[in-house]
């Protein structure tokens, strides 16, 4: 008990880290986002007879997702409390209205609008140059993640508005009748005994016809295109949708198709970016090669085993050629493990008119204290030219595309709230509200990296950023924000920069 009460009083109070939470995301907002509420108030408004002007309406959804809710009625439980709509708006000046309201815009309004005010931030966050010390090559390129995730499950029976655009899926049955048919027939097949008996097995083939096909799903999914940091910070630059037109007859989509379709938009909204792709073993193929080709991208890949069979029929044949493999081994520095890291490449690989560059790392390490070891092999496929001073980087940033994943992961289960239908009739209010969260993400993303906050998730380990979320929102129902409020405006008055860890 002496131990848990020392323990508890060394510990920071819930309500102060709370205001710590809420002053770095005010930070964040006023020195990274200045022009946020002017670039929502100048957006069309379709409605007619308003209450709430369009930036209360668009910024209330923004903060649905800062402030990690669960769905569209948790915010309103939240906006019921008097408190909350008080600290609401000495946070952001604006009022804060029912979710109804809107979910009301979001079916009027288009969806590209909110892609180009989402774009148009990013790239006023390029331009202040708030993640060139992020880059994992100094003085080069950004590392762009490029993925697709599962969104929405819409069950066998989804809504009319809905159907034309969704992925049609048909899940198989068990086969382990059929493999127990295979069996049986082979078995006759090798006896030959009783042939008579064949005839009459002849009609137990009609059934097998209605089970080729099982039971049949709808889903939407989306690409999505994250710049990825070196500190493992993830920004999310721009989605595409995985979805069909809505018009019959047609092929349905597919990743490779929307990731044609993303490059046109990455070089539209950002034609002077220098970047870097970095993909899975989907697309290792000559698509994505040729796309990156087009724009002057360069590529990093992962090579499966059994990708592109005539390139590792090559890497096989140079492998045992010592002049033509480059080879080293570094040690990089790790506070648990004695880590040893051996390097392989070969350079100028021919394929379909590309020059490409094959790159390995197997990763060896020893628990300093248990002494488990453990090996990784890494491969990937490059453009990027591969000596001895970068090939340890290029392996990195190949390693790094996992963290796309990890922001999946996040969105899905961290409340990101990603599986949520935040409207089950309109498709392009389903993208608006996809749109918005990415934001929002966008925000956490800084809030969470600032050095503030970094530090205090270092001084207290067992403390989660879930419980830190928890905590704001019961701040904000419970306690009065004013005296952050007035010595943040007093705060802002000169001029200040956001510090990332």
């Amino acid at each position: 008990m002496v131990r848990f009460r020392k323990a508890k009083k060394e510990s920071l109070p819930s309500k102060d880290r709370a205001k710590i939470v809420l002053w770095q995301i005010k930070t964040v907002l006023h020195c990274h986002f200045p022009g946020l509420k002017e670039q929502l108030k100048s957006l069309p408004d379709p409605r007619i007879g308003v209450e709430y002007s369009i930036e209360e309406l668009v910024m209330a959804a923004i903060v649905l997702f800062l402030m990690k809710c669960d769905s569209r009625n948790d915010f309103n439980n939240k906006t019921s409390d008097k408190q909350f709509c008080k600290n609401y708006y000495k946070m952001f000046r604006l009022y804060a209205p029912g979710m109804d309201a809107v979910n009301y815009l979001f079916e009027k309004i288009e969806p590209d609008l909110f892609e180009q005010i989402r774009c148009q931030l990013i790239s006023n966050l390029i331009e202040k140059r708030v993640f060139h010390k992020l880059r994992f090559f100094e003085g080069c390129f950004f590392c762009i993640a490029i993925d697709g995730t599962g969104f929405y499950n819409w069950g066998a029976n989804p809504p009319e508005s809905i159907r034309p655009y969704a992925l049609k899926r048909e899940t198989k049955k068990d086969s382990e009748k059929d493999s127990e048919k295979e069996t049986e027939k082979k078995s006759k097949k090798k006896s030959k005994k009783k042939p008579e008996k064949e005839p009459e097995k002849e009609p137990e083939k009609e059934p097998e016809k209605e089970s080729e096909c099982g039971k049949v799903s709808y889903c939407t999914q989306v690409l999505e295109a994250v710049l990825v940091c070196n500190n493992g910070m993830v920004i999310p630059l721009i989605s595409e949708w995985i979805a069909n037109d809505g018009e019959k007859n047609r092929k349905q989509d597919c990743e490779l198709n929307a990731f044609k379709r993303m490059a046109i938009k990455l070089k539209k909204h950002f034609p002077r970016l220098n970047v870097c792709i970095l993909v899975d073993g989907l697309y290792s193929n000559v698509a994505m090669m040729d796309v990156c080709q087009q724009y002057g991208w360069k590529f990093i890949t992962v090579f499966k085993d059994g990708n592109l069979p005539s390139v590792w029929e090559e890497v096989e044949l140079l492998l045992p050629v010592k002049r033509a493999v480059g080879t080293c081994q570094k040690t990089p520095v790790d506070s648990t493990c004695w880590i040893t890291c051996s390097y392989r490449w070969i350079k100028d690989i021919e394929y379909q008119k590309h020059r490409i560059h094959w790159v390995e790392c197997v990763q060896e390490s020893e628990n300093k204290k248990t002494g488990k070891k453990s090996s990784h092999r890494f491969v990937f496929l490059s453009t990027l030219d591969v000596d001895e001073n970068n090939v340890e980087n290029i392996v990195n940033a190949g390693r790094a595309r996992w963290s796309i994943e990890d922001y999946f992961n996040t969105q899905k289960n961290r409340g990101g709230v990603l599986h949520h239908k935040f409207n089950r009739n309109n498709f392009g209010a389903l993208k608006i509200w996809h749109n918005v969260r990415q934001l929002a993400c966008m925000i956490n993303e800084l809030v969470e990296y600032t050095q503030q906050l970094s530090q205090l998730m270092k001084e207290m380990k067992k403390m989660t950023l879930k419980e830190l979320w928890k905590n704001l929102n019961a701040f904000l129902s419970m306690c009065d924000a004013e005296d952050i409020t007035d010595e943040f405006e007093h705060w802002a008055k000169e001029r200040r920069q956001v510090r990332l860890e």
